[in-house]
């Protein structure tokens, strides 16, 4: 399926410089402000194809280093992003005159309203099309063809130019068409209104054709007119003629007007539909319910399960999805369908006041709808603002004290209402009943309240407000706070605790998060094994040393969004932020340890380390980053982990300190492999004897390489084995480190062998036959090696 992009055009000089496609908003904006040249002018065009442009055009010097918005950039943006009312100019798009807006924000400037007027504009003049019509007849042109009978000025000024009904010449075109509209318009406040009205205004500024082409009621709209012909006529007034002049306008509708029409047109729809099918239920239903958290819809287990596993939150995510989607989803079957479907269905039956935010209830009530209200409509409203005024503490002690005493014992003592919640077996022991019948009690009782009171369904809607887009945790201590209803329980957290989860049937949880209790919607269980799987992730991907600090932010989000838990971010992090060791402070710094360690610790050293360091300023910088002492014994001993290399004696560092590149690290290691396996095979060399062979061949690079680099280019080639102590000999050898021939044990077994004494350089022309020489090489005695003249060599016992 084709789908629209977004083009940026750079503008220099009156000429198209490029044009750029995207598809997300937030590139361009990356792209813009960093290669802002103020010299050139931005336009912003959505579309299908690909923009082009004709005609000599040319725009105001004053929109150098500006953004400009086509007519389908303006409407397509999000509502953050704000634009001049009226055009500012217009030039010649894919063969239509296409008006141009200026951007008032978010492109690193800002423009008030006010000010647009004394930007001139010159707009372009190459556009010639059928000028013989006024702009009224234009207009009226534009309503009568057009698929849409609800449209703004604008709308009717790109119509009107796409069809060339009328050029205009002004440079405020918008603004002289909007003049002749309202002349035209019927109760028209203008002073120089025309005789006859030719269009009807709604309350959100969109014309429609009166008289021949007056807009009718089609469809479940025209049920509305001839059943309840006040309600129709005060979304009438809104321009709501049908379907899609219903959906266009909705969201802006007050709240209550807009609940009692989205219930009729629920059931004036839901006889066309396929009522087993939750898109197509969906589809038709009010916007109260789109707008409500899954867990309020009162699924079964399984199926809320289901959902929240797979990421989605709102009643609105599921509408997204066909049939087919949902049942591709695990542990979904046809009755979790069906089962899905009744639920909808009865949610939406029940009465759409109980359904309101209260607040939004209020807010509406006081909003001005002059229309009669039924009785049932001010007997459930009136329920909702009684509840409201009164906190939770005084319904929940009426309605304890409508219950027959044992029974409300029962549910005192399981609630914890002094302050402790005792066992079924204790409740049981008070009132001399089996636990059973203590559990029977509760739950026969419980399910009466909720079925009865309207006060519960309150604590689910009032947490949910509170938890919806948060940003940290709602602490359980500070609820009364954020929300005075919940206020009354005193210091009795736990009874205030044990109402919630009880009378929300467990959906709003109060779980011990590192020692806060928090209200959520996970279970204590789940946080529990995530902190474990948390802890398990981060561990191994420290060991990787593949994740960044954002990676891991998107990590902890993405594992509480599975649990509409993300509120409780902050705390994870605090979890376990501590044990994070990055090479660095931004978000790109890479993750190197975990860990309180001191190894963790020198990890984190080396990785921040702009050059290898001794061992002894290891110990000063882990010390400092891990907040107490790191002996320097420790450190030296750490510094052995995998990864860590030798640049020295007592000096270490990581492979990315190394000055040699790694193209050049392969280049000597192919190098070295190819001398080695041109010599004997039970031949072992001495990293200084390899240098040498490298100087003979290339002086130059040989300068750059040490023993200790050599290590760095040649350990890890499978073709080459190290046997300690700088000493290397082939894979092929068959030998292993314990096969290193010591060069002490050597000179005795050669003097042995010629059984007298040697000079030291004839020592060492013996001992390169077997195995590496450095030139430098030093011969050391011990109890058998002994000098018996001026580097001449012999056996102790030969004296």
């Amino acid at each position: 399926m084709t789908v629209p992009k977004l083009y940026l055009v750079t503008v220099r000089d009156n000429a198209v410089e490029k044009v750029q496609t995207y598809r997300e908003l937030a590139f361009i904006q990356k792209d813009w402000l960093a290669k802002l040249n103020e010299e050139s002018i931005y336009l912003l065009h959505c579309g299908f194809l690909r923009p082009e442009f004709s005609g000599n055009f040319k725009l105001s010097e004053s929109f150098k280093g500006r953004m400009l918005y086509s007519a389908s950039s303006k409407w397509s943006l999000p509502k953050t992003f704000n634009s001049s009312r009226e055009t500012v100019a217009s030039i010649n798009v894919n063969a239509v005159e296409m008006p141009l807006y200026l951007a008032l924000d978010q492109w690193g400037y800002e423009v008030k309203e006010n000010d647009v007027e004394s930007i001139s504009t010159v707009n372009s003049e190459v556009f010639t099309g059928d000028t013989k019509k006024t702009i009224v007849e234009a207009a009226e042109a534009v309503l009568k063809e057009g698929k849409k009978k609800l449209l703004n000025k604008e709308e009717i000024y790109a119509l009107i130019i796409e069809n060339g009904y009328y050029h205009f010449g002004e440079q405020k075109p918008v603004t002289v068409l909007n003049v002749q509209l309202n002349r035209y318009t019927q109760g028209t406040e203008y002073s120089r209104s025309a005789e006859p009205p030719m269009f009807g205004k709604t309350n959100d500024g969109r014309f429609y054709l009166i008289g021949d082409g007056e807009i009718t009621p089609s469809g479940w709209v025209s049920s509305i007119a001839e059943e309840e012909p006040e309600l129709f006529q005060h979304i009438q007034e809104y321009g709501v003629c049908d379907e899609s002049s219903y959906l266009a306008i909705r969201e802006s509708l007050p709240e209550l007007l807009c609940a009692e029409v989205d219930q009729k047109r629920f059931e004036q729809l839901r006889t066309t539909i396929n009522q087993t099918d939750p898109s197509q239920l969906l589809a038709i239903a009010p916007c109260w319910l789109l707008r409500r958290h899954i867990s309020d819809l009162g699924l079964t287990v399984r199926a809320s399960n289901v959902f929240l596993s797979e990421g989605l939150a709102l009643v609105s995510d599921i509408a997204r999805l066909s049939l087919v989607e949902i049942m591709c989803f695990s542990n979904m079957g046809r009755r979790s369908i069906k089962d899905i479907c009744n639920t909808i269905i009865l949610k939406i039956e029940q009465n759409v006041f109980e359904n309101l935010n209260l607040k939004t209830v209020n807010e509406s009530l006081t909003g001005g709808i002059e229309r009669s209200v039924t009785a049932t409509e001010l007997g459930a409203v009136s329920l909702a603002v009684q509840i409201e005024k009164s906190p939770l503490i005084k319904h929940l002690t009426r309605t304890l004290n409508e219950l027959a005493e044992k029974d409300r014992l029962v549910l005192c003592g399981r609630l914890g209402y002094k302050g402790k919640v005792l066992t079924l077996e204790q409740v049981g022991q008070k009132l001399d009943v089996t636990r059973e019948r203590v559990r029977q009690i509760q739950k026969k009782y419980v399910t009466k309240i909720i079925a009865k009171e309207y006060w519960d369904d309150v604590i689910g809607i009032r947490i949910g407000q509170l938890l919806l887009e948060r940003d940290g945790p709602l602490i359980l201590e500070m609820l009364e706070i954020e929300d005075d209803w919940f206020s009354g329980f005193g210091d009795n957290y736990i009874y205030l605790s044990s109402v919630i989860q009880l009378f929300s049937e467990n959906e709003i949880r109060v779980i011990d998060a590192d020692g806060r209790n928090v209200i959520t919607r996970m279970t204590q269980n789940d946080w529990d094994l995530l902190k474990v799987d948390v802890r398990k992730k981060l561990k191994q991907k420290a060991n990787e040393k593949q994740w960044v600090r954002e990676d891991i932010n998107q990590y902890m989000e993405t594992c509480l969004f599975e649990y509409s838990a993300q509120e409780l971010t902050p705390i994870l992090h605090e979890l376990f932020d501590g044990d994070l060791q990055y090479e660095g402070e931004s978000s790109k710094a890479l993750l190197v340890s975990f860990g309180k360690t001191a190894e963790s610790a020198v990890a984190a050293v080396l990785a921040q380390a702009e050059k290898p360091l001794h061992y002894s300023e290891i110990a000063i910088r882990a010390s400092d980053l891990l907040g107490k002492k790191v002996e320097q014994r420790r450190a030296h001993g750490a510094v052995s982990a995998s990864g860590v290399w030798m640049f020295n004696r007592g000096t270490y560092g990581l492979i990315d300190h190394c000055p040699i590149p790694e193209s050049r690290r392969m280049n000597i290691r192919s190098m070295v492999e190819q001398i080695l396996y041109q010599s004997p095979i039970n031949k072992q060399w001495h990293s200084k004897e390899i240098i040498e062979c490298i100087a003979k061949l290339f002086p130059i690079l040989a300068k750059e390489i040490n023993p200790y680099t050599l290590r760095m280019c040649i350990e890890g080639s499978d073709k080459i084995l190290f046997l300690k102590r700088m000493v290397w000999a082939r894979s092929d050898s068959g030998m292993e480190v314990g096969d290193r021939i010591e060069t002490v044990d050597s000179f005795i077994q050669i003097l042995e062998g010629e059984g007298k004494p040697l000079s030291g350089q004839d020592l060492k022309v013996r001992l390169s036959e077997i195995r590496g020489v450095a030139d430098d090489m030093q011969i050391h005695g011990n109890e058998r090696l002994v000098a018996v003249g001026p580097n001449i060599w012999g056996l102790s016992e030969w004296s």
